[in-house]
C-alpha cells in the first residue's frame, strides 16, 4: 500500500494575505455612507436607461478589454 504524503497547508495568513485583508477592511467602511446616500436618493425612482455597452473609448480603433468584477455582500 502506498501512503499518501500529506499536503502542506498554510495555517496562518502570509504577508500578502494580511495586506489584502487590511486593504479591504479599510476600504469597505468608506463605501457604506455613499451607498446609503445613493439608496436614499434612488428609493422609489426608476433607474435610467443605460447603453448596453459601457466604454470610455471614443474611437473604433480601441482594442476591447474584459474585466471581472467581484461583488461582496455582507
Amino acid at each position: 500500500l502506498a501512503i499518501d504524503t500529506p499536503v502542506k497547508r498554510r495555517i496562518v495568513p502570509d504577508k500578502s494575505t494580511n495586506s489584502l485583508y487590511y486593504s479591504w477592511t479599510a476600504l469597505v467602511p468608506t463605501l457604506v455612507n455613499p451607498l446609503l446616500r445613493y439608496f436614499g436618493r434612488m428609493q422609489g425612482k426608476t433607474l435610467e436607461n443605460i447603453h448596453p455597452v459601457i466604454s470610455a473609448c471614443g474611437t473604433p480603433s480601441c482594442s476591447p478589454k474584459r474585466t471581472t468584477l467581484v461583488c461582496l455582500f455582507f
